[in-house]
C-alpha cells in the first residue's frame, strides 16, 4: 500500500481558527471466511466449488499447483466450452486456457478467474479410489488469501490479502513449462493418429525413474523396435517419462513415420532403441 503524506499550510488570520481535521479512520481488519474441507485417504485436501453459479464440484485444493484446472465436464456444464468443442478429440481433453466469470469456494466468490481446461490423468486415476475429482484449485485462487488449515475441524479459513500477480501470465508460464525438457517445443497434434503399440504404468510410491512397460502389441512398432514387457521407459524422444502423462505428452509430439529414440532400462542395463510409430489408433 502506498503511503500518502498530507501537508498543511498554516495561515494566521484574525478570524476564528479552523477546527483541526479529523483523524483518518483506522483500517479495518479483514474478517476470515471459513469453508469445509475434506481430507482424503491420500492426504490430499478436497473442497466443493461452484463455477459460473453451477455445481457443486469436488476438486483438489493444492497449494503446490501453479494453475486452477477444471475438467471438460465442468467446462461444458458451465459454458466455458461448447458441446461441439467437448466432442473434438484432444490429448487428455486439453482445451487450453479460459476465464470463469465466477469461481466460488464456500462463500468466497472470485470473478474472472483464469483456469486451464483439461482432464488430468492423475485425477482420473485417483478418482477411481477416492471418488470423482473434477479439477484442482491452485495459485490463481489461493494467492488472494492468507489460508489457515484446521485438520481437526476439517476447515480452511481465508483472510483476503492484496496480491495482484494473478492472471494469464501464470498460465502462459505453465504452457512454456510443458515444452520438451530438452528445450524444444512439442508439436501440437490436434487429433493423434499414431500407433505405437505399447502400454505403460507407474505404481503409486514407485521410487525408481521412468514408467514400466506392461504390454507390447504383436507386430506393432514397439514390437519391431524390440521393446519388451518389463522394460522401464526412461525417455521418449528426448522427454523424461516420469508418469503416464509424460509418456502420452511425448508421444503426441511425434508424427507417424518419424523415428524417435527411447531410453530404457532392461534389468541392470540402460539401452537406447529407435521406434517409428505408424498411422492408426
Amino acid at each position: 500500500m502506498n503511503s500518502f503524506a498530507a501537508f498543511c499550510l498554516l495561515v494566521v488570520v484574525p478570524a476564528q481558527a479552523e477546527p483541526a481535521p479529523a483523524a483518518p479512520p483506522r483500517p479495518q481488519v479483514a474478517k476470515a471466511t471459513t469453508v469445509p474441507m475434506e481430507v482424503l485417504r491420500s492426504k490430499h485436501i478436497a473442497v466443493q466449488i461452484k463455477v459460473n453459479g453451477k455445481g457443486p464440484y469436488r476438486v483438489i485444493f493444492d497449494t503446490g499447483s501453479p494453475v486452477t484446472l477444471l475438467s471438460n465436464r465442468i467446462a461444458e456444464e458451465t459454458g466455458l466450452i461448447s458441446k461441439d468443442q467437448a466432442k473434438t478429440p484432444a490429448l487428455f481433453g486439453a482445451r487450453g486456457m479460459g476465464t470463469a466469470k465466477t469461481l466460488q469456494v464456500g462463500d468466497i466468490v472470485v470473478e474472472d478467474a483464469p483456469v486451464m481446461i483439461m482432464d488430468h490423468p492423475a485425477l482420473k486415476a485417483a478418482g477411481r479410489v477416492l471418488g470423482q475429482l473434477d479439477g484442482i484449485v491452485g495459485f490463481p485462487f489461493f494467492c488472494r488469501y492468507k489460508s489457515t488449515f484446521d485438520y481437526e475441524a476439517q476447515t480452511i479459513s481465508f483472510v483476503p490479502v492484496e496480491y495482484r500477480g494473478v492472471g494469464m501470465d501464470m498460465m502462459q508460464m505453465v504452457l512454456v513449462m510443458m515444452n520438451d525438457r530438452s528445450g524444444k517445443p512439442l508439436q501440437k497434434v490436434q487429433s493423434p493418429t499414431t500407433l505405437w503399440g505399447f502400454r505403460v504404468e507407474r505404481a503409486e510410491g514407485d521410487p525408481d525413474a521412468g514408467v514400466v512397460v506392461k504390454e507390447v502389441l504383436p507386430e506393432s512398432p514397439a514390437a519391431r523396435a524390440d521393446l519388451k514387457v518389463g522394460d522401464r521407459l526412461l525417455e521418449l524422444d528426448g522427454t523424461w517419462t516420469e508418469s503416464v502423462e509424460d509418456t502420452y505428452r511425448a508421444a503426441a509430439g511425434v508424427p507417424a513415420g518419424q523415428a524417435a529414440k527411447m531410453k530404457i532400462r532392461r534389468g541392470m542395463d540402460e539401452i537406447s532403441i529407435t521406434i517409428v510409430p505408424k498411422s492408426g489408433l
